[in-house]
């Protein structure tokens, strides 16, 4: 089987020159690298944060690949407890210049982020042996770290890193030129406008437009059709619930009840009419719907645009 089909992982772009858009960013890592390379030291410690779905992860492995180490990926709700870190950075034992890669770093308990303090400034790692505190030296390696949710993590821990990087939601051009690049690596034939739509689509987010073109190309196995034209594009959309703002049913369902109950709604009763978790609401569905101006928050709660009323009147495309 062809991988390529199978994992939308595949389509990670495994370099920092084929990373496409957030040049600003990008410029400013560039230039951590070739500092590194030139001393042949450890890459400082970095941290990503932003929405979901935008390249965090895929910066970081690529971090570690150009430098050429191991990667070690673990996240903050794996290390709730100080033993945790304690264990998982004994089992590691990173050598020089290896990146420690902690996903959803805002989940880790305050406890647990003092234990990274020594670790990211002195490179040792204090631990408790036979009841007494003992500092294990560490070689030095880079702590990578990536957020949802950068209000969460303690301001100690934030002057630890010594870039911390916001990713955005991607404009229209790169967003075409990232459904182009997925596409060839695919092996999806499908025509430049119906690849317009996908970016138009897929809500400034790479893991949104790989979804629907790897969907795309499941259908265009299945149904033995040929090349996908925007005509059959947007059927294709259609199926997978997005509309032509790019809402999946769970936004129309969302902004369909704030319509209907015609007042502003906390984030609790919101998510009982939904049955979704809080923090899915807020951290995976809420920021595009307010980017887009078709939610709005208050003091009082969440309240929908007349924006938003007005989408709802049209049939989905």
């Amino acid at each position: 089987m062809n991988d390529k089909h199978f994992f939308t992982g595949a389509l990670r772009p495994t370099t920092l020159a084929d990373f496409i858009g957030q040049e600003q960013m990008k410029a400013q890592l560039a230039i951590c690298l070739e500092a590194a390379r030139r001393q042949k030291t450890a890459l400082g410690h970095l941290l990503f944060y932003g929405p979901p779905g935008i390249g965090k992860t895929t910066l970081a492995l690529i971090m570690a690949k150009e430098m050429s180490t191991t990667f070690y990926h673990t996240s903050g709700p794996a290390l709730r407890r100080l033993t945790d870190i304690d264990s998982c950075l004994k089992l590691c034992a990173p050598e020089e210049g290896d990146v420690f890669f902690v996903d959803e770093i805002h989940a880790l308990s305050r406890a647990a982020q003092e234990v990274l303090y020594p670790v990211m400034e002195q490179g040792k790692l204090i631990t408790a042996i036979k009841g007494t505190n003992v500092n294990i030296p560490l070689k030095p390696f880079s702590v990578i770290g990536c957020s949802t949710r950068i209000g969460r993590l303690s301001e100690p821990l934030l002057a630890r890193f010594k870039l911390v990087l916001r990713l955005d939601y991607y404009e229209r051009e790169d967003m075409f030129s990232i459904a182009q690049r997925s596409a060839k690596l695919l092996e999806l034939d499908i025509a430049a406008e119906a690849l317009e739509e996908v970016a138009k689509r897929a809500r400034g987010t790479p893991r949104e437009a790989n979804r629907i073109l790897w969907f795309a190309k499941q259908y265009q196995i299945a149904k033995r059709c040929g090349r996908i034209e925007l005509s059959l594009c947007k059927d294709i959309l259609a199926d997978l619930g997005i509309d032509e703002m790019g809402l999946r049913d769970i936004d129309r369902r969302l902004l369909q009840t704030l319509m209907e109950l015609d007042r502003e709604v906390g984030l609790n009763h919101l998510a009982a009419a939904l049955s979704e978790d809080q923090s899915t609401i807020r951290d995976a569905i809420e920021p595009f719907l307010l980017r887009q101006g078709l939610l709005a928050r208050t003091a009082r709660g969440r309240v929908i645009t007349p924006k938003a009323i007005q989408h709802l009147s049209k049939p989905t495309a």
